[in-house]
C-alpha cells in the first residue's frame, strides 16, 4: 500500500522509533514533549491497530503522580491540549486542565491585550519583558481555545478567540502575509522581521485548530480567516520544488526544515478538509508529506525523521540560517504525526463525498 494511501503506516513506525528507548513520562513537562504526545493522541485516534500502545504513553505522560505542576508561561499550557484532545477517552489530565485554565485566567494582560510569552515569573521573563511571540499562538491561545470549549468558559472562549487579530495585527505584516517571530510591546524599535518557518508553521497550525472551535456567528471569525488565507497563500507560494520548506521563509539559500513544514503541511490538509482553503491546499499538503517520508531513515525500531532544526529564540535572519539540524526532536516527530492523521482523515472525508456522490 502507498504511503500516499495509508499515511498511517508511516506514522506509526515513526512513532515506534520514537518512543524505542524513550519513556513517556520522562517527555518534557512543556512544549517540546506535549507536542510529542499530542501527536500520539491523534495517532491513537486514528491507528486501529496500534491504538492502544499510543494511548498508554500518553496516559503515562499525564500521570499526576509524576508531574509537579509549574505552570508559569506559554510553554507550560501546551500539555493541557493532550489532556483535552483524550478526554472521554482515557481518565487522566483533569489536573492539568484544572491548573492551566486557572493560569489563562489570571496571567497578567500586557497592553496588547495578550499574555508575555515567558510569563512574568521566571528569570528568563527579563530578557524578553512583555513581549509577544508568534509562537503564542499553538502555546497559549489554543490551549485557551481548547480548554474553554471543553469546560464551557464564555470568558476564556472570548480572551482566546480575541487573541489572533491582535498577532495579525503585530507580527503578520511582512510582504504576502508572513509573521515576524516576535515583538517587544513596549520597545516596538526592537523588531524580529526574519519570517521563521517553524514559527509561521505554530501560527498555521493553531490558526486552523482555533478556527475549527470558533463559532460561524463569531465576530472575529471573518478576520481569523482572512488571517489563515493570507498566511496560506504565503508559504504556497515559497514551497520548494522539493515539496518542503526554507528555515527562513523568503530565503531560498536556507536549509530545508522538517517541523516547520509539517505543521505548514498540517494547516493546508486541515484547511482545506474544513472548507477554509480551496482544494489545491490538499495536493500542497500531499507534496509535503512525499518530500518529508523521503527524510525518514529506517532503524531498527522503525523510522526516524531527520532535518529538525533545534529550539530557537527570535534573533536576527542569519541566526535562524545556523541553528542545527538533528533527528527525532519531539515537537518534529509530534508535528510529522499531526499531518499524518489529518491526510488519513481528509482521505477518509473524501471517500465518503465520492460514495455520496454515487448515491446520488
Amino acid at each position: 500500500m502507498s504511503v500516499e494511501r495509508d499515511p498511517i503506516l508511516i506514522a506509526a513506525a515513526v512513532a515506534r522509533n520514537f518512543l524505542h528507548g524513550r519513556e513517556a513520562r520522562r517527555l518534557p513537562w512543556r512544549w517540546d514533549g506535549a507536542i510529542a504526545a499530542l501527536g500520539l493522541a491523534r495517532l491513537a485516534r486514528a491507528d486501529s491497530v496500534e491504538g492502544d500502545r499510543w494511548l498508554e504513553a500518553c496516559r503515562t505522560y499525564l500521570d499526576p503522580r509524576r508531574r509537579s505542576l509549574r505552570i508559569e508561561m506559554a510553554d507550560h499550557c501546551v500539555p493541557a491540549l493532550v489532556a483535552a484532545e483524550l478526554q472521554g477517552v482515557i481518565q487522566a489530565g483533569s489536573h492539568l486542565v484544572e491548573a492551566t485554565t486557572a493560569y489563562l485566567r489570571s496571567s497578567p494582560r500586557n497592553r496588547l491585550g495578550a499574555l508575555n510569552h515567558l510569563g512574568h515569573r521566571s528569570w528568563v521573563a527579563c530578557l524578553y519583558p512583555h513581549s509577544i511571540w508568534i509562537d503564542s499562538l499553538m502555546m497559549y491561545v489554543l490551549p485557551a481555545a481548547r480548554l474553554a470549549t471543553l469546560i464551557g468558559d464564555r470568558a476564556l472562549a472570548e480572551f482566546a478567540f480575541e487573541q489572533p487579530q491582535i498577532f495579525s495585527a503585530v507580527l503578520q505584516d511582512l510582504p504576502r502575509g508572513l509573521f515576524r517571530h516576535a515583538e517587544l510591546v513596549d520597545r516596538s524599535r526592537r523588531r524580529w522581521t526574519s519570517p521563521w518557518l517553524r514559527g509561521n508553521g505554530w501560527a498555521a497550525a493553531a490558526l486552523v485548530d482555533v478556527l475549527e472551535l470558533m463559532p460561524r456567528v463569531h465576530p472575529a471569525r471573518v478576520t481569523t480567516i482572512a488571517s489563515f488565507e493570507r498566511l496560506m497563500n504565503g508559504v504556497v507560494e515559497r514551497q520548494t520544488s522539493l515539496g518542503t520548506w526554507c528555515t527562513v521563509l523568503d530565503d531560498p539559500y536556507t536549509y530545508e526544515e522538517s517541523a516547520g513544514s509539517a505543521l505548514v503541511a498540517y494547516a493546508l490538509a486541515k484547511g482545506a478538509r474544513l472548507g477554509l482553503l480551496g482544494p489545491d491546499a490538499r495536493a500542497h499538503a500531499h507534496r509535503a508529506f512525499r518530500a518529508l517520508t523521503a527524510r525518514v531513515r529506517p532503524r531498527p525500531s522503525g523510522l526516524s525523521l531527520s532535518g529538525i532544526s533545534f529550539p530557537t529564540i527570535p534573533g536576527p535572519r542569519w541566526m535562524y540560517a545556523s541553528i542545527p539540524t538533528t533527528h527525532d526532536l519531539g515537537f518534529g516527530v509530534g508535528a510529522f504525526l499531526m499531518l499524518a492523521t489529518e491526510l488519513a482523515a481528509s482521505h477518509s472525508a473524501e471517500r465518503d463525498e465520492g460514495s455520496e456522490h454515487r448515491r446520488q
